[in-house]
């Protein structure tokens, strides 16, 4: 073989057979019988086994790798015990795609009293790699036996029986493991991380999976000291089976150790995010836009937390440098979207022109159309609103369940009764409650949409009233009440939750007025229903109203 390819084994070794006087392999098993009582027979092996070797090792120096590995196979044959030569003499063989006979050199081996579990462990390699699952669950469980801690030897065998759809023994075969009483922290590290690596494979024993993973954990915490590496280790550990807080201080602890660490930023940023701690995690954030300024992640983030703390000007900022560094990431588009349309001044229209750039790069997103629907519902375009409402319905297809949610539903209701088609709007309403029969918003919305057509008028009330017991001090549900309870005709019950309604408006709200008006007219108190509609008229012009003031006079 070339000489940069000779095997680290060969010099040492060379050493070992010249001395061999009472020890002939690279594995120490002593004999107990002096030299000078060794047997002809012996004596013989030992000098085949020497020649052969040097043979092999000539060959090599020689560049003629394939005649120095018969000699080596020589080697092998007359000293089965020799581990270093039958392992590189294995991974020869299948390195010329010969594993048929690295299992022969193996499995020799493999056979001599006191094997290492390295030997039975590549014997269990190689047997799976040829299709010989039975043997290879043997080879393993010896390699286990021989040496407990051979950490891949689990995982191996854990693989083979989730391939036979076995789970629950692929577990048991990881948690031999945690019979151990090694007591280094770094051991239970990796431990853990065949648990982790369980989870992540298989759906199956996933609580079982979890508490093994929690048990490797807490133990390598009781063993690892102050070393950064070991502690994000540990760290992401507890983040995996969902022991935020534990997590959190353990990336926080590091973060002592390597302050503005971009790595450990990230970690705790994320932690930090998935708990909803958004003004915590705004400090990691700016540490990962100053550390890579050209990922467009932390800008998005760091814009979603300027959307809550309500600084839209500042989160349409940071969307829009988002989507400068990757147009390819859709949530910045939809996001950007949202800003415009749930600011207090709501410009649909830029939303609007946000989600058109979106879907030219993502037109089968779900939220993008989604979004263009309650943007074209703002701008009253209720044609082009109920087109995109039934395309995204459309979209959500295996995530139906999911997206297409009472919410959904409610929109879509609650557009067709701005856009006069109540018979539809009625149906997405029933279907919304369908879905969650305590959604306020419904129950308000069709209850107050029977009671303005007068019909179905005590399951109106009976909605509105559950509405109004989820949310007592929201006006529109309290005007919602007064206004069944007057045309059940019950004017004096109706009276002081319209009052109460007028008085919990932030502006003034022409609807309200016009129907305490009404109310106030039934009761016979005629100037006061007057003073009623007076305030309606100045906040919006109705003929309506003006009518029933001028009949009043």
């Amino acid at each position: 073989m070339p000489r940069h390819l000779r095997p680290v084994w060969l010099i040492p070794l060379v050493v070992a057979l010249l001395t061999a006087g009472c020890q002939s392999s690279s594995r120490s098993h002593l004999r107990s019988t002096p030299v000078e009582e060794e047997t002809d027979a012996e004596m013989e092996q030992r000098v085949q086994t020497l020649t052969a070797f040097s043979k092999g090792i000539l060959l090599s120096e020689r560049d003629e790798p394939d005649a120095a590995y018969e000699q080596f196979a020589k080697v092998a044959e007359l000293d089965p015990a020799n581990e270093a030569i039958a392992t590189d003499l294995a991974r020869h063989y299948l390195q010329k795609n010969q594993p048929e006979r690295a299992i022969e050199v193996l499995q020799r081996t493999a056979d001599q009293p006191g094997t290492s579990g390295v030997i039975l462990a590549l014997l269990g390699d190689t047997l799976y790699r040829t299709g010989k699952e039975d043997r290879a669950i043997q080879a393993y469980e010896k390699a286990l036996q021989a040496t407990p801690t051979l950490l891949g030897a689990y995982q191996q065998l854990a693989a083979i029986y989730l391939q036979r759809k076995q789970p629950a023994k692929a577990l048991e075969v990881l948690e031999q493991a945690l019979k151990l009483t090694e007591t280094t922290g770094v051991f239970w590290l990796n431990v853990s991380d065949l648990f982790g690596w369980y989870l992540r494979v298989e759906s199956a024993e996933k609580d079982r999976a979890k508490a093994d993973y929690r048990q490797a954990l807490e133990r390598a915490e009781l063993q690892v000291g102050t070393d950064p590496a070991e502690l994000v280790r540990l760290a992401r550990g507890y983040m995996e089976v969902g022991d935020s807080a534990k997590s959190l201080a353990l990336f926080e602890k590091v973060n002592d150790q390597v302050p503005k660490n971009p790595a450990i930023a990230a970690s705790l940023a994320e932690l930090l995010l998935r708990e909803g701690k958004l003004a915590e995690a705004k400090q990691y954030l700016e540490i990962l836009s100053k550390a890579n300024p050209t990922s467009h992640m932390p800008w998005y983030f760091l814009g979603v937390i300027a959307l809550q703390e309500d600084d839209v000007e500042e989160a349409q900022r940071l969307f829009e440098r988002s989507i400068q560094l990757n147009p390819e990431f859709e949530p910045a588009y939809s996001d950007l979207a949202v800003s415009f349309l749930n600011q207090k001044k709501s410009d649909a229209q830029a939303a609007l022109a946000v989600l058109q750039r979106g879907l030219t790069r993502f037109p089968t997103s779900f939220r993008l159309v989604h979004l263009s629907a309650l943007a074209e519902m703002q701008l009253k375009q209720y044609d082009r609103s109920y087109t995109a409402f039934k395309k995204a319905e459309a979209l959500a297809g295996d995530r139906a369940d999911e997206l297409l949610d009472y919410r959904f539903y409610f929109q879509v209701g609650a557009m067709l009764t701005d856009a006069d088609r109540g018979a539809e709007s009625e149906s997405y309403l029933l279907k919304s409650l369908a879905l969650n029969p305590d959604y306020d918003e419904a129950l308000n919305h069709l209850g107050y949409t029977w009671a303005e057509k007068g019909k179905n008028l005590d399951r109106a009330l009976e909605m509105i009233q559950k509405a109004v017991a989820a949310e007592p001090e929201n006006p529109a549900y309290l005007d919602s009440l007064g206004w069944v309870l007057f045309q059940l005709k019950r004017p004096a019950e109706a009276l002081p939750h319209l009052e109460k309604a007028a008085q919990l408006l932030e502006k003034p709200d022409a609807t309200v007025y016009d129907h305490l008006g009404d109310v106030l007219a039934a009761l016979g108190r005629k100037d006061e229903a007057q003073a009623a509609w007076k305030k309606a008229l100045a906040i919006e012009p109705s003929p309506e109203v003006q009518k029933k003031l001028d009949a009043s006079r």
